[in-house]
């Protein structure tokens, strides 16, 4: 649309009818989007109380496994990749 057009910056009278606050949002929002990366989870939940929690998360991080924890909610979430091989650690 004709009056999104960005001012010419030859001539300093025009000016962007878009307030430069909404530019910046834009520009938050645009470097938002590109810096959130997704990956496929398993959630694990450690019933067995904070033993449990502390030594799972321990084996996760130890082979690459570990994308994020809540100690107080004992949840993990473990890479999808992964989640065979914690759950065969937590049988045992």
């Amino acid at each position: 649309h004709p009056k999104l057009r960005v001012a010419n910056p030859n001539n300093p009278t025009m000016s962007s009818p878009i307030p430069p606050n909404v530019i910046d949002q834009i520009f938050l929002w645009d470097r938002e989007r590109h810096r959130v990366k997704w990956d496929e989870t398993y959630l694990h939940e450690c019933l067995m109380g904070g033993a449990e929690f502390q030594a799972v998360r321990k084996y996760a991080i130890k082979i690459g496994a570990h994308a994020w924890s809540s100690e107080s909610r004992s949840h993990l979430l473990i890479r999808y990749s992964f989640a065979e091989q914690v759950q065969g650690y937590v049988r045992r």
